[in-house]
């Protein structure tokens, strides 16, 4: 008998690219593609599962898995997986892989993106001349990145990518890691410090640590009063790093002067602001969207609808290590496996 294989958020480009992965027949699979979330409404399709794949966008709560009576693995096509309850999963002892990395570099390459728009005032210049027909100079001056100080908070694979593309550009590299890398260090002739220390002397700080409960708003009211005045914050980790409310008050002051985002606080619901009409949420949720929509009006604020890792060549990986995923567990040889054992979450 085949084994049942669900994706969710799985648009007909993917589902060709999972056919090809996973062979034409499935190999003995039966695989169904659903190119919406996850959601209440269409998880009878995922009835008989065996096997789940999801991206970050579906939230697989402990609520719709006991929609999912045979489901025996979830195989997300991210790194993160905080959009999962982990703790339902342990209970009902479904195992879950993930996609360790992927996007290294085009998620590196895509905060410098955001960081370069905001320095040269690229998409004010853009819209002036689009929309507005005029070609005025004197508003648009930017600033350079050379000697520059930029603040790397997070030296994985995609921190330290930044690293390097900063020194590129003949900036001062300071970095902040829970486990420093000391060659790596000299490699970009940076330092390692304590997180204030950092926040203090940077110019520019960008972010590109995992999120976790513990570091759930480590850029807040606190932290930005630290900071040097006129900072630029880019973000392409994850939104609940910041404290959303605090950054707006931290614009509207001065201390930040330009912020580049790939990832919003609260982003899922924003995405489908449907939810809060329909759904009851906690007051602090709503006055994240309500801050979120400032940023989204703010001219000093860049941001972009979480793509940083949406290249060809990292897309390419990403479906190609998720499908190694689906046939190591098939196989019995699982691959790449969170292991939910008595850790905390």
């Amino acid at each position: 008998m085949n084994t049942k294989v669900v994706f969710y958020e799985s648009d007909a480009g993917e589902e060709k690219i999972f056919r090809e992965l996973l062979g034409d027949t499935g190999g003995g699979m039966e695989m169904t593609f659903c190119p919406d979330r996850l959601s209440s409404e269409n998880v009878a399709m995922a009835g008989e599962a065996e096997v789940l794949s999801v991206f970050v966008g579906s939230m697989v709560t402990r609520e719709l898995l006991e929609h999912m009576p045979h489901l025996k693995h979830i195989v997300t096509r991210s790194t993160g997986t905080d959009h999962i309850d982990l703790v339902a999963l342990k209970e009902r002892g479904i195992s879950l892989s993930s996609v360790p990395s992927y996007g290294a570099r085009a998620v590196a390459e895509h905060a410098f993106a955001l960081l370069l728009s905001l320095s040269r005032r690229t998409f004010e210049a853009h819209d002036q001349i689009q929309e507005e027909g005029k070609f005025e100079v004197g508003p648009l001056q930017g600033f350079d990145l050379f000697g520059k100080t930029l603040g790397v908070i997070g030296t994985g694979k995609i921190g330290k990518n930044s690293a390097r593309i900063g020194r590129g550009f003949g900036m001062n590299i300071l970095l902040v890691d829970m486990y420093p890398d000391e060659k790596f260090a000299s490699e970009v002739e940076g330092k390692y410090l304590p997180l204030d220390d950092l926040l203090a002397q940077a110019d520019i700080i960008t972010l590109h640590c995992p999120y976790t409960k513990k570091n759930h708003h480590m850029l807040g009211a606190v932290q930005f009063g630290k900071m040097k005045r006129g900072v630029t914050i880019i973000n392409t980790a994850r939104g609940e790093l910041m404290d959303t409310i605090a950054l707006v008050g931290a614009l509207e002051s001065g201390v930040v002067a330009h912020v580049g985002l790939d990832v919003l606080e609260g982003e899922r619901m924003l995405k489908d602001e449907a939810e809060l009409v329909l759904h009851e949420h906690k007051i602090d949720e709503l006055k994240t969207i309500i801050a979120d929509h400032v940023l989204v009006d703010d001219k000093r604020v860049l941001i972009t609808p979480h793509i940083a890792f949406h290249s060809l060549e990292a897309d390419r990986e990403r479906l190609a290590t998720t499908a190694d995923n689906i046939k190591s567990f098939l196989s019995g040889t699982p691959q790449n496996e969170i292991k939910l054992g008595d850790k905390t979450y």
